[in-house]
């Protein structure tokens, strides 16, 4: 399903366009992070998480970039909760995957983004703006795995 035209809303300090119910952001939500390289027990213990907030309904969001973190959420979009991705790159348009639609069409998937169409890839610096923007609107925040000297790290150091 390729998806045009984003709205755009004005929320703590930052503008930002989305396709789906903006109203998903008012869960209490819970941000999820992990650094592109990640050691095996942390994959695992990511796995054993993604298991238990799906069967615990946490609301979540994240960019769901990192293997790890796509891999979590191909298990939370077989459960119940609420999931808000945020892509590092402006939404118009967008492809929204096979796996998506299901919970699209049943308002529990909200795609955001602080980018307009003009940014058509993800970067280093969208990445980390976007990193921003997730913890700007998370209750609480996991960081599965920050590798040594990256971004992650330095963010949460």
């Amino acid at each position: 399903m390729l998806l045009r035209a984003p709205a755009a809303i004005k929320l703590r300090d930052w503008k930002i366009w989305y396709h789906g119910h903006a109203s998903l952001l008012d869960a209490p939500l819970n941000a999820l992070f992990c650094s592109r390289t990640c050691p095996g027990e942390k994959i695992l213990e990511a796995v054993d998480l993604a298991q238990r907030w799906r069967t615990e309904e946490h609301a979540v969001i994240s960019g769901f970039h990192t293997p790890v973190e796509k891999e979590c959420l191909r298990i939370f979009l077989r459960g119940p909760q609420r999931i808000v991705i945020c892509p590092a790159r402006g939404l118009d348009p967008f492809q929204l995957p096979p796996d998506w639609q299901q919970k699209f069409t049943r308002d529990e998937l909200l795609i955001i983004s602080p980018f307009d169409s003009s940014i058509r890839r993800p970067t280093k610096e969208t990445a980390e703006i976007r990193t921003r923007l997730v913890l700007s609107l998370a209750q609480s925040k996991t960081i599965i795995h920050a590798s040594p000297g990256g971004f992650l790290s330095r963010l949460f150091a």
